[in-house]
């Protein structure tokens, strides 16, 4: 009697056993699935935490940290989600070796060196003060002209009231151009006169095309910058070395601008047939490439309240572009040579 009473128990414990083995696999291959998923998803998951964290917290040490300890943690751009900004290529860039004050002394007012796909800061100066940035504010002229450009074939009649002082003269009353011959004036020579008739063009006073601009600014959370005219020869054009940096990164990007600003020179003929060649006042193209270095785009800023300023944005044979950006220099040649040593120093350290 005994030995049957034993016999159940057995199979009970078989029975049991096989129930936690069952469990335990099932436990195992539901883990694998859930690792499967989560690599799968891993970049779009985390690189929208860490944007949005990051975005919140702006803790640029963050940013090292995680790149140091986790490397896949990498992210193609904190700002993924912006129409028509350029991304860089998926390699991971390793961000051990920033650039101190100590390391590279600026002798501007302020600048940055940024990543132009992640944003990520290589070196600054004073990035979050807002400084004059003279002409350079014609890069946001032209962002907002191209949401209101009346057509680029359109001829348009320079006016008396387009004329403005400063840089070269090369346009006069009464001659006529191409909005597209205009809208290149203004950004290779920085001409002034071309930059007022661009505004003109649309239809829009001054007062209503800087009111835009300012919108345009504040919808894409430049807090620190401000205009008072379209053209920068009002020294209360504001923004921050920190914000040039995003506006030359958006500008950039645009295919009408960067097809502008990489000339060295540009030739155009007025209905009347008169010929005109202009320079670029980014003497940086005269001196680039060099040892692997290129720049994709530039704009020069100056008034006497502003100093000498810059915007670049440079890639390498690796394709890593950076964009750097100087305000308040104290000389012509000097915002160049800082441009280049600065930046060559960051290409040595990537």
């Amino acid at each position: 009697m005994s030995e049957e009473l034993k016999q159940p128990d057995l199979f009970a414990k078989e029975n049991n056993i096989k129930i936690i083995f069952f469990i335990m696999a099932t436990g195992f291959f539901i883990f694998l699935a859930v690792i499967s998923i989560f690599y799968f998803y891993k970049k779009h998951f985390i690189k929208d935490f860490y944007s949005i964290s990051s975005e919140i917290l702006n803790i640029k040490a963050l940013d090292v940290s995680l790149e140091k300890n986790f490397p896949f943690f990498h992210l193609a751009s904190a700002n993924e989600s912006e129409k028509n900004l350029p991304l860089n290529a998926n390699k991971p860039i390793e961000f051990n070796n920033l650039i101190s004050n100590e390391e590279f002394e600026l002798s501007g007012a302020g600048g940055i060196v940024i990543d132009a796909g992640s944003g990520v800061i290589f070196f600054e100066k004073n990035a979050d003060e807002p400084l004059s940035i003279a002409s350079i504010t014609k890069l946001f002229t032209a962002l907002v002209f191209i949401d209101n450009n009346p057509g680029w074939d359109n001829i348009y009649q320079i006016k008396a009231g387009d004329r403005r002082k400063g840089g070269k003269i090369y346009l006069f009353t009464g001659e006529k151009v191409k909005i597209k011959d205009l809208f290149y004036l203004s950004l290779i020579a920085s001409d002034n006169t071309a930059t007022a008739a661009i505004v003109n063009a649309t239809g829009l006073t001054e007062e209503e095309f800087v009111a835009l601009m300012n919108k345009k600014a504040a919808e894409l959370n430049l807090v620190n910058t401000h205009f008072k005219d379209s053209i920068g020869l009002n020294d209360n054009n504001k923004s921050t070395a920190k914000e040039v940096a995003k506006i030359a990164k958006i500008s950039f990007s645009n295919n009408d601008i960067r097809e502008a600003v990489k000339l060295e020179n540009y030739e155009l003929n007025t209905s009347a047939g008169r010929k005109k060649i202009v320079y670029t006042t980014n003497k940086i193209l005269e001196n680039l490439p060099q040892e692997d270095i290129s720049i994709t785009g530039g704009k020069t800023g100056y008034t006497e309240s502003a100093g000498y300023c810059f915007v670049g944005q440079f890639i390498n044979n690796d394709k890593k572009e950076i964009i750097s950006v100087i305000l308040g220099e104290n000389s012509d040649g000097l915002r160049f040579q800082q441009t280049i040593d600065l930046i060559k120093l960051v290409y040595s350290k990537l």
